[in-house]
């Protein structure tokens, strides 16, 4: 092989290798792009985007919605205690069926409790604190002088709301580790 003949053969393998990397990215790329303009137009988890409030949010009321509402459509529309359309029936049906294995029904069990504390026991606090905040006194401010007049009522005044509060964000917390510990069992 003369001088010529190795800079021709080595130019046709440079341009080669060139358009072999192009011909790979080049598809990865449209792939991608097309990707991500189909998951913008129609997304994959649009029962979630509709529970997120379209305002800004701090990240941890944003991990309670995202958590909470996860097993909730967990429940309802994965068919989490149940492959029937009604979850209720298909739950009790596997809870007596002896094929079914003993750790799924512990398992549904507990899925079941806190899919209940999340849709029974929540909203009955949340209406308790909603109707603690109805009952403490409207502050009149036209006879405000600069004194916190309610400094000393504080406690009195806010006891019921304070605690209130403190329980439903206790029980948010005890549903949300759960959640977290059992994620990798909670699977459609």
């Amino acid at each position: 092989m003369t001088d010529k003949e190795k800079k021709k053969f080595l130019r046709q393998e440079k341009i080669r290798h060139v358009k072999h990397k192009i011909s790979m990215l080049l598809p990865k790329c449209i792939f991608r792009w097309s990707d991500s303009f189909k998951f913008f137009l129609k997304p994959q988890q649009k029962w979630l985007i509709k529970k997120i409030p379209n305002t800004w949010i701090d990240k941890d009321a944003l991990w309670e919605i995202c958590i909470l509402e996860g097993i909730v459509h967990y429940v309802e529309q994965d068919g989490g205690l149940g492959m029937v359309d009604d979850w209720k029936t298909g739950y009790e049906e596997n809870q007596l069926s002896p094929n079914y294995p003993q750790s799924q029904k512990e398992f549904d069990k507990e899925v079941k409790e806190h899919y209940e504390l999340i849709t029974l026991q929540l909203p009955l606090m949340k209406f308790r604190l909603e109707e603690a905040w109805k009952k403490i006194p409207k502050f009149d401010f036209k006879g405000f002088t600069g004194v916190n007049i309610l400094k000393d009522d504080y406690d009195a005044t806010y006891e019921n709301v304070d605690k209130l509060k403190k329980q439903i964000s206790d029980l948010k917390t005890q549903i949300m580790i759960w959640a977290v510990t059992n994620r990798e069992k909670i699977w459609t």
